[in-house]
């Protein structure tokens, strides 16, 4: 907005469900909470060619929009924001007053700042890929532990399938008996299924 002069500008992302408003703000700064009266048919211009689209008072009008007509709308400048070549939304400005004019210099200041959006977006969800990530190794990390115990490690089939009957009965109010030579891992086990037990807050014997 300060770069061009403009009332408002948006940024809209391209999703599966079409252009979504991440951010819109009047020229006084203010975050605008219900976004109306723009031109939906000029963004998504924009995204299908990947070419900017810069219409003032004194372009030819022909190229207008009927939004842009039905909602008094001056002048519009959108232009692509790409990441690896693809059209990954858009920063689209307008306004109503007949004196704000977009021109190619407004355009390339705008373009300029549509190519750092792009790197910064793109680090924004590599950031928040790896957030996700880190949290799903967590909550895994969590539900291998029951109480500080962690689950025992089994490679072998048949050391997981006794993992896996262990766990179902853990719960149950029966007696467990686990049998193996010495060195096996019976105490590890027997630990694990006090951890998973309804007397997990009592001390293990």
């Amino acid at each position: 907005i300060r770069i061009t002069g403009a009332e408002r500008g948006l940024l809209l992302l391209h999703s599966a469900e079409g252009l979504e408003t991440s951010v819109a703000r009047n020229k006084n700064g203010d975050d605008i909470r219900r976004v109306d009266g723009t031109s939906r048919s000029v963004p998504e211009k924009v995204i299908s060619t990947g070419l900017a689209v810069c219409i003032t008072s004194t372009a030819d009008m022909a190229q207008a929009s009927s939004s842009m007509k039905e909602h008094d709308l001056r002048s519009i400048l959108c232009v692509p924001i790409r990441q690896h070549g693809s059209v990954r939304g858009v920063i689209y400005v307008d306004s109503q007053e007949i004196a704000t004019e977009f021109g190619a210099f407004e355009q390339q200041l705008l373009e300029a700042l549509a190519a750092q959006s792009g790197v910064a977006l793109e680090r924004s969800l590599l950031h928040r890929e790896e957030l996700g990530e880190r949290r799903r190794l967590e909550e895994e990390n969590a539900a291998l532990r029951k109480d500080g115990v962690a689950r025992p490690l089994a490679l072998a089939v048949a050391m997981k399938d006794v993992l896996r009957r262990l766990e179902r009965v853990a719960g149950a109010d029966v007696s467990l008996l686990l049998t193996g030579e010495t060195g096996v891992g019976k105490e590890g086990l027997a630990r694990y299924a006090h951890a998973m037990s309804p007397r997990r807050e009592n001390k293990f014997v």
